[in-house]
């Protein structure tokens, strides 16, 4: 089978979509008008000639390589981020902005790290579920981030496909703290005008 382009995979084979995310990544890799160009270029063919990283689904956040034992839409995150930083080394961490796994002035070296901090046998990649709806028409979506503390947010959307933008739960939460805090303190100062 030959790909010419991301998600051209019309039987959603999880195989095709790893190798086609795979080939647009390496493609976009090499068309990038950046000055870390050629790091983050040189650091996305080092994982993909690493047959343990090629075999899981890749994706980036923020430019950093992530890898994924499910394709999208629902990503379970597997080992740690591979970043190429614009001083032409690379940093391997345990979540997005860390470099808490080492800096290397290769990207053998760091996806060599990355490799031996992966979880035995991930297995081959499947299809990512499609987000489950609840009762009432909100549809729920994991978010691809991990969270030391438990399971990552929910999104929530709105009942009507596509007209409000997806917010993660703990924004909405946090907002409403917020409005409670804006009304805790317009109540004190009125009751401060009234004495």
């Amino acid at each position: 089978m030959h790909l010419t382009g991301r998600f051209e995979v019309p039987d959603n084979d999880p195989a095709g979509l790893t190798e086609s995310e795979w080939q647009s990544m390496r493609q976009e890799a090499g068309e990038l008008e950046y000055a870390w160009q050629k790091t983050y270029q040189a650091l996305i063919e080092a994982a993909h000639a690493e047959p343990a990283l090629r075999a899981l689904y890749s994706f980036t956040s923020h430019w950093a390589l992530r890898f994924s034992t499910t394709t999208r839409p629902r990503l379970t995150v597997v080992g740690p981020c591979l970043l190429a930083n614009s001083d032409g080394t690379y940093a391997v961490g345990r979540s997005l902005a860390s470099d808490d796994l080492g800096r290397f002035a290769t990207a053998h070296e760091a996806v060599a790290i990355a490799v031996r901090h992966l979880p035995p046998g991930p297995g081959p990649v499947a299809l990512g579920e499609r987000p489950f709806r609840i009762p009432g028409g909100v549809a729920c979506d994991d978010d691809t981030r991990t969270s030391p503390t438990g399971p990552p947010p929910c999104i929530v959307r709105s009942a009507v496909d596509g007209a409000l933008p997806s917010v993660p739960a703990y924004a909405l939460s946090q907002v409403a703290q917020v409005g409670m805090a804006l009304s805790i303190m317009a109540i004190a100062f009125t009751d401060s005008l009234s004495v």
